[in-house]
């Protein structure tokens, strides 16, 4: 019998998930730009924001909602789970220690996302509508939605707001480690688990607000998500050997929940704020990522240019996710989607693979700079170590 290779902790093992989130994410965002597609067509419906459900889930038979479930599942899960990979990677740190560290690693990218998609929106705005105080106005929302971390476009004393895009799971994560952090340095670990669960509680209320700045209502439900993975972390879960018992119960108590929550149109997402049935769907929601992570941690042994190219991606999830947010935003694709006519799929595909292409020709860019940079700043370094010698 052929003896099942051992899940070692490593840097990149969650890379292969990462790039295909981030793949996964273009894909769902460029069925803005057609309408008339199925993928554009689930509705919603919500009373007083308590209750959201895909109402075009309704309009087809048993068999085909199933297997639109299935798609969406793996689709609803991947931000829980990616949340979760933050807090499998958490250390204890000082708490100033920890945000100048978060704020480095997260907030500086975003400030610049921020800046840079403001720019590119006034640039293209004007490039494809030619008036200047349009692009302005337009780019003016577009500063602000960024700048106040809002993740649904809100209408605040008569003024439209535009959401922040892609980027509110960065606010997301800093929140939920930042804070996480907190909890660890300060509470007894006798009442952590209580501690997290309700500031998760707390951040589904406010999500019945008419905004949460700065993603802190995702934040704080991220903080019993980055908990989750530290838990799994410590007790080494993804390295137990499970019996063919423990995989059924997960199945039923996990898996088969989440499909029927799916399929009655019940569903969660985070980047809206909606949490259908309340803790119930973030917490089934967070067991399902990690369902897909142990999912895609026995698929790391796959070598070829297909998953190797998703680890890479994967690698660079952050750069991959801002830039993004500045095409989703700046760029006006649904004009571009235009000249497709009635060919909507075709379209679909083509616009799909030339926006992953661009993003990952960007993402390449900044790290070729990033290099140089780094590699001039070490040779100052040598040299004025010399000097001093």
């Amino acid at each position: 019998m052929k003896e099942r290779k051992k899940i070692e902790n490593t840097i990149g093992m969650f890379d292969m998930l990462k790039g295909v989130a981030m793949v996964f994410m273009v894909f769902a965002h460029n069925a803005s730009a057609f309408p008339n597609l199925i993928f554009d067509k689930a509705g919603a419906e919500s009373a007083f924001r308590a209750i959201k459900f895909m109402s075009y889930v309704y309009d087809i038979s048993i068999v085909p909602r199933i297997l639109f479930s299935l798609v969406i599942l793996p689709a609803v899960a991947m931000m829980p789970a990616l949340l979760v990979v933050g807090g499998y990677g958490y250390r204890k740190r000082p708490v100033s220690k920890s945000f100048k560290a978060h704020f480095k690693e997260m907030i500086k990218p975003y400030i610049v996302t921020v800046l840079a998609t403001t720019m590119c929106n006034i640039f293209f705005h004007y490039a494809f509508f030619r008036y200047l105080p349009g692009a302005l106005k337009e780019s003016l929302k577009v500063f602000a939605g960024l700048a106040l971390g809002v993740s649904q476009t809100i209408e605040i004393f008569g003024h439209t707001i535009y959401a922040n895009g892609p980027v509110w799971f960065i606010l997301a994560m800093f929140w939920s480690l930042l804070i996480f952090n907190i909890v660890m340095n300060y509470a007894k670990e006798k009442y952590i688990p209580y501690i997290v669960f309700a500031l998760s509680v707390v951040g589904w209320l406010m999500s019945y607000l008419k905004f949460s700045p700065w993603c802190l209502s995702q934040g704080l439900i991220g903080v019993l998500y980055a908990y989750i993975g530290y838990r799994l972390k410590k007790n080494k879960f993804f390295s137990r050997d499970f019996t063919v018992k423990d995989k059924i119960l997960a199945i039923t108590l996990v898996f088969i929940p989440n499909l029927v929550f799916i399929s009655f149109g019940l569903i969660t997402e985070m980047a809206d704020n909606i949490y259908s049935l309340g803790p119930i769907s973030y917490i089934e929601n967070g067991l399902m990522g990690i369902f897909l992570l142990y999912l895609f941690l026995r698929m790391n042994s796959l070598s070829g240019p297909v998953s190797d190219g998703f680890r890479k991606v994967g690698r660079y999830s952050l750069y991959f996710m801002c830039v993004h947010t500045v095409e989703m935003i700046a760029v006006p694709w649904y004009k571009v989607a235009e000249i497709f006519g009635d060919k909507q799929m075709v379209g679909f595909c083509v616009l799909f693979v030339a926006r992953v292409a661009l993003i990952l020709f960007i993402v390449f860019l900044i790290t070729k700079v990033n290099d140089h940079i780094k590699k001039l700043k070490e040779n100052r370094t040598e040299k004025n170590t010399v000097n001093n010698a």
